[in-house]
């Protein structure tokens, strides 16, 4: 049994942090195990060789929505993941999903309502989500273009600049933890 943990990614921040997701869950539900792939390279859930008995969804957010890979692929195997009846009428059990998004909310009650509404937009989708998580990333100055660059440097005072790496590897490892002990627990391993 095999647990997808797929992601899309702006700058390599979000799939830094679905690598560490990926090899905490490997240790919990086994080597070999858990594959890690970009959301575009993932073919339809539907029709997978080695069909996922669990998932781990992650995308960078852009202006409070999930990147367009990401929500192109949530559009395409939301009825596979929350256990849809096929195009024959076969009865097929949900895949336990959970998710997580990668942002830069300017402080701890920003992030608490961007995970709220990341989340209900992913659970009108995903009705059976498991969880999910917002964490911080990496916001560098040379990934922006020169309009924004601009401002940053111009516009926005230094003290309120959001620049640099701002991953909490500890929160990120624990909540791995957290999701493979559910899977294990929860037999879909």
């Amino acid at each position: 049994m095999n647990v997808l943990v797929a992601y899309a990614t702006a700058h390599g921040s979000t799939k830094e942090i679905a690598q560490r997701i990926a090899d905490r869950l490997a240790v919990q539900v086994a080597p070999g195990k858990v594959d890690i792939l970009p959301m575009d390279a993932v073919p339809a859930l539907d029709t997978a060789a080695a069909p996922y008995h669990a998932a781990v969804l992650g995308s960078a957010v852009h202006a409070g929505r999930w990147l367009g890979t990401a929500r192109a692929f949530v559009n395409s195997n939301a009825g596979f993941l929350s256990g849809q009846p096929t195009m024959a009428g076969l009865a097929r059990a949900p895949v336990p999903t959970w998710a997580f998004t990668v942002g830069m909310p300017p402080d701890d009650g920003e992030l608490t309502k961007e995970e709220a509404a990341v989340g209900d937009k992913l659970k009108k989708q995903l009705p059976l989500l498991r969880e999910h998580k917002l964490f911080r990333g990496v916001f560098d100055k040379d990934d922006v273009n020169w309009l924004f660059k601009f401002i940053i440097n111009h516009v926005v005072p230094e003290n309120k600049q959001r620049l640099g790496d701002h991953r909490d590897w500890s929160a990120i490892e624990s909540w791995a933890d957290q999701v493979g002990k559910a899977i294990v627990e929860g037999g879909q391993i």
